[in-house]
């Protein structure tokens, strides 16, 4: 009996390997969506909506990158930055530039926690489309213009890589090559049209698409997840077509500084898996814990064989890194360094991703503890006190 399911359990594990290796290999081709080009320009009023706790040493940064933006077509920009009760003196920088820039609004929070903050904002912004970001990224120039390059067709939400940046040690190295290998499977993805990983970071959503979603499409019960959940209900609610990815609007962001930090963004960000809706998300997300776990148990299970997948998928992982890095990453030279920690990455990230994804299951942490007023939209906070504004809401 423990023969026969030793060799049931052997086979499952092969054929995750397999499936693994299949998904990996075609990463290695054309890893990009179609462009689409022509079409109208955008028009009207434009949003960017920031949520802010404690960033006053990113503040200045984030909104200089702000303020240089071009406009797309022939739009008008407003920059709502919500303080969510900020105690490092955020509130009064934004106050600043609000004066300086009529462009800028300053708005606290209604209570507190990143949904809470960013259903504040959406409840006072009042462009057609609303573009979301954080505090500690680079923003290029000409992000919202090619964010918003036409032409605008069917879709309700768009997506743009976010580029992982380092100080070039270890172990920032390891974190922005972990990093750097979600978003290139979620552009393969994207390129499969099949657009599922996303990252509130950059991303903009119709805002009247937004304020008809359900209070509970965006699982309200959970401290983070409204960006691949909006795209889930995007893709359930208008079809694929609703959400098309911009490759050429990325942005940047630094990646944590302590294991403790990466240990943390990732286990909250594994414990939305157990919450995607049946589909590609899911699919991908498993495909790559079993993938993973693989790793681990085929050793054990069928020796010599178990080893070989380990040998085969490091040496296909590190081909596929390096190639995306050169083709896709916009600054080669931060590319360059994480071949130091290569290596150590194809060894350590299985075990790394079958810990994390299991943690992620068990861990009450990334669940928010109010639970009855955490969403992005217009249910969350509608009914609960006007918070302060800075400047008035009638000024383009």
């Amino acid at each position: 009996m423990m023969s026969l399911l030793h060799g049931f359990v052997a086979i499952a594990m092969l054929f995750a390997a397999l499936r693994y290796l299949h998904w990996l290999a075609g990463l290695s081709s054309s890893v990009l969506p179609q462009p689409k080009t022509g079409g109208a320009p955008m028009e009207g009023l434009l949003s960017v909506l920031v949520p802010v706790h404690n960033e006053v040493h990113h503040l200045e940064r984030l909104m200089d990158g702000l303020a240089r933006q071009k406009a797309p077509g022939n739009t008008l920009l407003e920059f709502w930055i919500v303080d969510d009760h900020s105690t490092d003196g955020s509130d009064e920088v934004i106050r600043l530039r609000a004066v300086q820039d009529r462009r800028f609004r300053y708005l606290r929070s209604a209570g507190r926690g990143k949904k809470i903050a960013l259903a504040s904002g959406l409840a006072h912004c009042r462009g057609q489309w609303v573009a979301t970001t954080d505090a500690d990224v680079d923003l290029p120039s000409q992000w919202l213009d090619t964010l918003f390059a036409p032409p605008l067709g069917a879709e309700v939400v768009r997506i743009g890589p976010v580029w992982p940046r380092s100080n070039r040690r270890f172990p920032q190295n390891f974190f922005a090559l972990e990093h750097f290998s979600m978003v290139l499977a979620g552009m393969r993805a994207a390129g499969q049209g099949r657009p599922g990983l996303s990252s509130g970071t950059n991303l903009a959503v119709l805002r009247s698409f937004r304020s008809a979603l359900p209070h509970d499409a965006l699982k309200p019960e959970l401290a983070s997840g409204d960006d691949v959940f909006l795209v889930e209900a995007a893709r359930r609610l208008e079809g694929a077509q609703a959400v098309r990815f911009m490759p050429e609007a990325g942005v940047f962001t630094e990646v944590p500084q302590r294991w403790s930090e990466w240990f943390e963004q990732r286990v909250r960000w594994g414990s939305k898996a157990r919450h995607y809706a049946p589909g590609p998300l899911r699919r991908l997300a498993w495909t790559v814990w079993m993938g993973s776990f693989a790793c681990v148990a085929l050793p054990a299970l069928v020796g010599a064989w178990g080893w070989a997948y380990w040998g085969i998928k490091a040496v296909l992982e590190a081909w596929v890194l390096i190639r995306g890095a050169q083709l896709l990453h916009p600054e080669p030279m931060e590319t360059r360094s994480w071949r130091v920690v290569l290596p150590f990455a194809v060894v350590f990230q299985p075990m790394a991703v079958v810990v994390l994804g299991l943690w992620g299951l068990k861990n009450p942490k990334p669940f928010s503890e109010n639970r009855s007023r955490s969403g992005f939209g217009r249910a969350a906070d509608r009914s609960a006190e006007p918070p302060q504004s800075g400047g008035q809401r009638d000024r383009p």
